[in-house]
């Protein structure tokens, strides 16, 4: 096993470390998570060596800052199609707004599965 000092990472942790002695942001890394893994549990540490350093390193290189933001989650909650409106402080829907795009929803599935999750709806029920 080679040395977290070395040229070539051997381990997740190492890449991790190198990255941040270099000075480098870990969003490609989790980009690249968040795009190709290959179930919704998939851990981290198991994709990472799924794929492999190099694949990870080689994405790295390629990754423009910011763009996980227009990636696709294959796992995230499919976006509904509203047939109501709903009244909220403009505030919250503002703060909502800002939450779902930090998750990678729009407003409206996220505010879908909140509901869901504070009644315990399954998704699909008939509510």
């Amino acid at each position: 096993m080679r040395d977290c000092l070395t040229r070539e990472p051997c381990c997740v942790h190492c890449v991790l470390r190198a990255a941040a002695v270099c000075g480098r942001s870990f969003e490609p890394i989790f980009a690249m998570y968040k795009t190709q893994r290959t179930e919704p549990n998939e851990a981290f540490g198991n994709f990472c060596h799924r794929v492999g350093i190099s694949a990870i390193e080689e994405y790295m290189e390629k990754y423009e800052a910011g763009s996980y933001k227009e990636m696709v989650d294959p796992f995230a909650a499919p976006k509904i199609t509203t047939d109501a409106t709903v009244g909220i402080d403009s505030a919250l829907l503002a703060k909502l707004e800002e939450e779902a795009i930090a998750r990678g929803y729009d407003t409206a599935t996220l505010l879908d599965l909140l509901v869901r999750d504070a009644f315990d709806v399954e998704d699909g029920e008939e509510v």
